[in-house]
């Protein structure tokens, strides 16, 4: 098969279930994101004395998040935005991976800080 064909292929997978694909990516994220980030601050709340935090995972989790979200909520708009075919303008998929992008990293760089805040390096 070759690479065009798979792209095909995948793209009338993307077309033909989009919230279902957005679920998926969804709740990997919110797991992810939850046991990276969340867990760690509901530790430090308790005045746990270490706290263990995947920056890593979190940012993951968080991209995974912002990236379901809009399957979820628009459905097929959203996958003509984030796959666009070959003669489609690639604007909105940057612009959306651009804000997808810098809300995880702000999101990150927040329960960074915070954890920073109460005493944890």
């Amino acid at each position: 098969m070759s690479p065009e064909e798979r792209r095909a292929k995948n793209r009338e997978i993307l077309m033909r279930h989009p919230r279902k694909l957005g679920v998926l990516v969804f709740t990997v994220g919110v797991v992810l994101a939850y046991y990276s980030l969340i867990d760690p601050i509901v530790e430090a709340r308790h005045g746990v004395q270490m706290v263990s935090l995947s920056v890593k995972g979190g940012f993951v989790g968080l991209l995974a998040v912002f990236i379901g979200l809009p399957y979820v909520i628009l459905g097929v708009r959203a996958a003509r935005w984030i796959a666009p075919t070959t003669g489609e303008s690639k604007r909105p998929l940057y612009a959306l991976c651009s804000i997808i992008f810098a809300g995880a990293m702000l999101a990150t760089w927040a329960v960074v800080s915070y954890l920073n805040g109460m005493g944890y390096h």
